[in-house]
């Protein structure tokens, strides 16, 4: 039931920079998963252990970009308790 139930992945970063065209991501600073940690387990798992290729896959990623670093704790902390309800 993956498919069915999951809904990507939901990442903080302090700053993104994207290329000329603004539709591809060329740098993130400070990553971090909130959501979305089974979904990043499984795809790692099928490419090393299951060696499948996955070079066509695609998963939705929500970036929420927090530029005041006082604010990162109670951010994250407030997107990964409403990330968890979409199920």
């Amino acid at each position: 039931m993956f498919f069915a139930f999951n809904n990507g992945i939901a990442a903080t970063a302090d700053r993104i920079e994207l290329d000329e065209t603004g539709h591809f991501v060329t740098k993130i600073n400070n990553l971090q998963i909130v959501n979305g940690g089974q979904t990043t387990a499984s795809i790692y798992n099928t490419s090393k252990k299951d060696r499948a290729d996955i070079s066509n896959i695609f998963v939705q990623v929500k970036f929420s970009i927090i530029e005041k670093a006082e604010q990162y704790g109670e951010i994250v902390s407030r997107i990964s308790r409403v990330s968890s309800f979409n199920v």
